[in-house]
């Protein structure tokens, strides 16, 4: 049976588990407990609940096996959720859905509960950041360490006001930024999430 329409760029950890969703996907931790992930790929569901060194599983009506949904494996004994790619890791934010993607610049995108956007971008080529400015949006702050920096923006989608923060993270060897955009009313807290997940990242390629 084949499980995957898109390359899967990134899977989770903790709690003593590996967990690789099949994609296309999303999944998320948070609402159901710390250490409990909800999976789903396509119209299937998966519950997963790690614990005592172990996991338990339940699935929806509909879906014929937990492992039509992921594949688990034993993992690291950390008390929190790690994304992990083949560049990088950082934290899983609670009650954010990590959703795949089919870019290999943008490996996961993580969708919050308000309409918030997180994304790590890896292009080859990552232009200053003054250039990070798409048309319609407006500069309201900026600033540069070096060869990092970063840059937030407001713009109106759908009558909606909007704001957008990019942070270089990294340049040459391994171009790495960290997007968030939020309705304006919801984007405090998503910067907050953003410098959580900036923070945790560690990366695992040079």
């Amino acid at each position: 049976m084949t499980h995957c329409a898109t390359h899967v760029f990134a899977r989770v950890a903790g709690y003593g588990l590996v967990v690789t969703p099949y994609a296309p996907y999303r999944l998320r931790c948070g609402p159901c407990g710390d250490n409990v992930l909800e999976v789903e790929h396509g119209t299937r569901y998966a519950r997963i609940t790690a614990g005592k060194g172990g996991y338990t599983g339940r699935i929806a009506e509909g879906t014929g096996s937990l492992f039509e949904v992921v594949d688990i494996q034993a993992g690291p004994d950390a008390a929190d959720w790690m994304i992990e790619t083949t560049g990088y890791r950082c934290l899983l934010p609670k009650d954010y859905w990590l959703c795949s993607t089919s870019s290999t610049v943008s490996l996961f995108d993580l969708f919050g509960p308000r309409d918030e956007l997180l994304y790590f971008q890896s292009p080859h080529r990552l232009p200053p950041v003054s250039e990070l400015v798409a048309p319609g949006q407006k500069v309201e702050d900026a600033g540069v360490d070096g060869d990092v920096g970063w840059i937030e923006l407001s713009y109106s989608h759908d009558g909606v006001a909007y704001r957008q923060r990019h942070d270089v993270l990294a340049r040459q060897p391994g171009n790495l930024a960290l997007t968030v955009q939020a309705p304006a009313a919801a984007f405090e807290s998503a910067r907050e999430t953003g410098v959580m997940v900036a923070g945790s990242l560690e990366y695992t390629r040079v």
